[in-house]
């Protein structure tokens, strides 16, 4: 039998929190209130720590309670005899095999770009008609849900879906299990479609306040067909009733989306790489521009500036964004904007301050852009975190020597050789 706690410490700590459950535990289930949740979140918790839960090992611990108070048994021993059990089951009932699907999903733009590939997956962009066209109207009409559009609307519903649908290969056991499976590359190619869009723009608000500043919406729906020619749609709710003009890329635009893209048109499986980096960048980058809230946006977008600079005080996120605006800006540069959006940022996360104004937004928003635009043009150098730290390092440094003149200019260059050779 594998024990799922350790030391002692941990096994008495375990007996403890499953002690305290058992008086709500029924034959149902756990009787929640808050005390129970934070209890069995701890039980969570703690058995995470040596077995690394997925959703299976989750769902599977109050069962296994309810079957221990069944027979009687209350012990750590006894928890871990019975969780496996149990575990295995819930796998059982939830891993199906996998079938192969075709997913659309609406994406209202205009672009010469016809096929897509995001992280290793690929996307082919289709006509609205030609999809129309495979689907049995009266089936897909039955399974619009009523939320979206009483029976009477369903075919003016139909005529304002978008004009394009993304079209990708999905495995799944269920329908359901669709979106979750694409929805990080989705999020990614938002984030690139809206950068293509908005780079140096200084405009950011679109329509009225609470707007969304994204130009491409979250599908309210998505259309799913399986080997057998099943028709199934997903419900997708939307945070927002903003409705969204078809975009159209102009030449330039569509050049940048086609570029921008194809750094992320394999697979990255390394987190460490500045690829993963400059993904995650462009992911908070669409989810700022999806934002409802100016302090929502304001934080995706800080937090681009986060991971470029490779830190959490705000001070010094200024500080390190700053230096990449140079030779780009006069001056001081953006080095006193970004020290009032520091202390702005400090009162949002900390005390609930939201003291923001659209300049705010356009000149962290900016700035973020240069330093995307820095890391992509160097990321044949800068190719991982270690030589991105390498580098924050040397203008740490740089700084030091300008106000103190103790470090040469070839000496950093060394340095940052010697630092970049040992990290790769």
């Amino acid at each position: 039998m594998k024990k799922l706690w350790n030391s002692r410490e941990e096994r008495e700590n375990a007996q403890e929190l499953i002690d305290a459950l058992f008086p709500f535990i029924n034959d149902k289930g756990m009787v929640s209130n808050p005390y129970t949740i934070l209890v069995r979140g701890e039980l969570k918790a703690s058995l995470n720590k040596n077995t690394k839960l997925n959703r299976i090992g989750e769902i599977s611990i109050i069962p296994t309670l309810v079957e221990l108070k069944a027979e009687k048994k209350h012990t750590v021993q006894d928890f871990e005899q019975t969780y496996p059990s149990i575990k295995a089951s819930f796998h059982r009932k939830i891993n199906k095999p996998e079938k192969r699907w075709l997913l659309f999903i609406p994406f209202d733009l205009r672009t010469k770009n016809r096929k897509i590939q995001i992280l290793g997956k690929k996307f082919s962009i289709v006509e609205k008609d030609d999809l129309l066209k495979k689907l049995d109207i009266g089936l897909f009409k039955s399974k619009i849900s009523s939320f979206k559009a009483f029976p009477s609307e369903k075919d003016k519903f139909i005529d304002n879906l978008p004009f394009y649908f993304l079209q990708s290969e999905i495995y799944a056991a269920q329908y359901t299990q669709l979106w979750k499976k694409v929805e990080s590359y989705y999020d990614l190619l938002r984030g690139v479609v809206d950068y293509s869009m908005q780079y140096g723009t200084y405009h950011l608000r679109f329509g009225t306040p609470f707007s969304k500043r994204t130009f491409l919406g979250l599908p309210t729906l998505a259309i799913a067909i399986d080997d057998k020619k099943k028709l199934e749609v997903i419900d997708l709710l939307s945070d927002s009733n903003q409705k969204f003009k078809p975009i159209e890329f102009s030449s330039a635009q569509d050049d940048n989306f086609k570029f921008i893209s194809s750094l992320f048109d394999h697979e990255i499986n390394d987190e460490n790489s500045i690829e993963s980096l400059m993904a995650d960048c462009f992911r908070l980058y669409g989810q700022s521009m999806d934002s409802i809230h100016d302090y929502q946006a304001f934080i995706s977008l800080w937090q681009i500036a986060e991971r470029i600079t490779l830190n959490a005080k705000s001070q010094e996120v200024a500080d390190k964004l700053n230096a990449l605006n140079k030779d780009k800006l006069p001056g001081s540069r953006s080095k006193y904007s970004l020290n009032i959006l520091a202390k702005k940022r400090n009162d949002i996360v900390h005390r609930g301050i939201h003291n923001l104004d659209e300049d705010d937004l356009t000149i962290l928003k900016l700035n973020c852009e240069n330093a995307l635009q820095w890391l992509i043009h160097n990321r044949d150098q800068i190719k991982t975190i270690e030589h991105l730290e390498a580098f924050h390092l040397l203008q740490d440094w740089l700084v030091k020597g300008e106000k103190k003149q103790l470090v040469r200019e070839e000496t950093l260059s060394f340095f940052l050789t010697e630092m970049i050779k040992n990290k790769t």
